[in-house]
């Protein structure tokens, strides 16, 4: 019951953020550590800070800011883009620091909302979609090219097949820009609010799930190819691996269906008989998928439906662990750690908690 109410806030998140922004107010989202991993560090933001630590030990390398400071809070997963690492805040500045030291090289702030998620960088640009509805394309360093307009705000981090970069929007549309010029290519409307990044498939097929209990599949011209429907929210991004599309819903039951039609393969329920929520993005292994629960439980699930392994931590995790090199990275919120490392085989390496 706990977790059913503790997951109910989100959705009511959600459903405040579309008022809100029907009426031009600005929302703010339910939050949880982002993480990427890169090389020997994981860089970690998680609310007044972003953490550089040490993949071997878990150790601090830096933190940004050197204090905390009034209403800045961090929660996208930095993206690192050569010698820069990009990051937002819920003070609506987007900011470059310095990987190696965790100084600040400079910060845009010419948004009027949250960075809820993380940019797409480019070889020359990055593409950061922002909660004030605008997609705003900037050089890397941090002056503005263009901006584009969608009608609701932008939970997304956008991806491009190269030609074309694919937006998608809690206004139930998916854009196709021009990268260039920001010049509007095709939209259509998926029929629902759209929170996480489609999939893009090898063939140019955009997978993607929706606040009305579907997922989809989308050529990269707009045409909708299918729609399945399924019994609960998927609050996770679909993956896609020979043939088949993975996804969970917020009963924790895991889905396996055909790429060619989204005809369901098989499920398996990995929530238990409460039926905890399988949240955020999954780790991918080569014989797994590893979620994670609400009710903190890290589960590992074969591409046959197979339950492999599960592990506990305390607290609650909104979004599955990062693969980081042979590491299993697994961002805690309501816990006595900030995040915890397993290896592939889910046995714990090490944990880091800030210090004080």
């Amino acid at each position: 019951m706990i977790l059913k109410k503790r997951f109910s806030l989100l959705l009511l998140l959600v459903a405040g953020a579309l008022l809100l922004s029907a009426c031009g107010g600005v929302m703010t989202a339910s939050s949880w550590p982002g993480i990427t991993g890169n090389g020997d560090v994981a860089y970690v933001a998680a609310t007044t800070y972003v953490h550089a630590i040490r993949l071997s030990d878990g150790s601090e390398v830096w933190r940004y800011p050197e204090k905390a400071e009034p209403n800045r809070m961090f929660y996208a997963a930095p993206v690192l883009v050569g010698d820069q690492l990009i990051v937002g805040d819920y003070r609506n500045e987007l900011h470059s620091i310095n990987p190696d030291n965790g100084k600040l090289n400079w910060s845009f702030t010419g948004a009027k909302g949250k960075w809820i998620t993380s940019p797409l960088a480019l070889d020359t640009m990055l593409l950061a979609p922002c909660a004030d509805h605008f997609l705003y394309a900037l050089d890397l360093n941090g002056n503005l090219l263009w901006k584009f307009e969608t009608g609701e705000p932008i939970w997304a981090t956008p991806t491009t097949d190269g030609k074309f970069v694919y937006v998608a929007s809690m206004d139930h549309h998916v854009y196709a820009l021009d990268p260039a010029t920001g010049q509007e290519q095709w939209k259509t409307d998926m029929g629902a609010a759209i929170i996480f990044t489609p999939t893009l498939s090898e063939e140019g097929i955009l997978y993607l799930a929706t606040l009305a209990r579907e997922v989809l599949a989308v050529r990269n011209t707009g045409e909708i190819l299918w729609r399945q429907s399924v019994e609960n929210l998927v609050w996770s991004q679909p993956v896609v691996r020979n043939g088949s599309m993975y996804f969970a819903d917020t009963s924790g039951k895991v889905y396996s269906v055909k790429t060619a039609d989204g005809s369901i393969q098989w499920t398996q329920s990995i929530g238990g008989e409460a039926g905890t929520a399988a949240l955020g993005v999954p780790a991918v292994l080569d014989d797994a998928l590893i979620y994670g629960l609400e009710n903190g439980e890290l589960v590992a699930i074969s591409y046959s439906g197979d339950r492999l392994w599960t592990r506990s931590v305390n607290g609650t995790l909104y979004s599955g662990p990062v693969l980081a090199g042979d590491r299993l990275l697994v961002g805690v919120t309501q816990g006595d750690r900030l995040v915890v490392s397993f290896d592939l085989n889910g046995n714990e390496s090490w944990s880091f908690t800030p210090a004080k």
